[in-house]
């Protein structure tokens, strides 16, 4: 076992245990949990953002630290995937909600905090602001939180095959229609493979988009909005 782990009394590693157990038996829809069994003193949980939020389409990684005297105390909440939220400390990714602090009792229990972080992300609380620019935002003009919080989820929440996706949006279709055609510029090199491998795009990539961009309209109008975002990031 973990040094860590050590310094918990056996009736909190039992009690972990058995949360941990249960958790794996009834899972939660949009929440998976991973720890080790060597060390219950750190639980990580993936939540996936909720449909209809800005973090919609992202998967978000949140450690919880088990103290010695849990389930008396709450574990410590944090994001690790960074993420624009009234409620989230955007340095530390220190989580404000009542459940992790005054409102804890000890009955609660991870499936809990689980359920309470995921309700955090659909209904956050301006009043208790870690983010304070988040808060002011939500509450003056939500479509720009709403879209700032999106950005942040597309570029540190996303999928690597998201990404690739947006970034990347004809590629797929374009090389099965010219591979049904029979005409061998629709392979990819192995240099292209490689290249789509670490998020960039070859030298032909480049050329091809900026072809189609001057014969589509949507390409341009696209490549217009990659720019922009890549502005608003640098202003981040």
């Amino acid at each position: 076992m973990g040094t860590q782990q050590e310094n918990l009394p056996p009736t909190v590693i039992k009690t972990v245990a058995k949360e941990l157990s249960n958790l794996s038996k009834d899972s939660i829809d949009g929440i998976k949990v991973q720890f080790d069994d060597s060390n219950l003193t750190l639980i990580t949980i993936f939540v996936d953002g909720p449909e209809g939020t800005p973090f919609e389409g992202g998967v978000f990684k949140i450690s919880l630290s088990i103290s010695k005297d849990y389930p008396m105390s709450p574990p410590k909440g944090l994001f690790i995937t960074k993420v624009f939220h009234p409620n989230v400390n955007e340095d530390t990714g220190e989580i404000c909600v009542n459940t992790l602090k005054k409102d804890w009792t000890p009955n609660l229990g991870i499936k809990h905090i689980m359920l309470t972080i995921r309700c955090l992300l659909i209904n956050p609380n301006p009043e208790s602001a870690l983010n304070t620019d988040a808060g002011k935002l939500l509450l003056e003009n939500y479509e720009q939180y709403f879209a700032r919080a999106k950005m942040m989820t597309e570029v540190h929440a996303f999928p690597e095959s998201k990404m690739k996706q947006l970034l990347f949006p004809n590629l797929k279709s374009n090389t099965k229609d010219k591979e049904n055609n029979g005409r061998s510029e629709g392979v990819l090199s192995d240099q292209s493979n490689a290249n789509l491998a670490d998020g960039t795009a070859g030298p032909s990539a480049a050329k091809q988009q900026k072809s189609t961009a001057l014969t589509n309209p949507s390409e341009k109008a696209r490549l217009k909005a990659m720019k922009e975002k890549k502005r608003l990031l640098k202003r981040l």
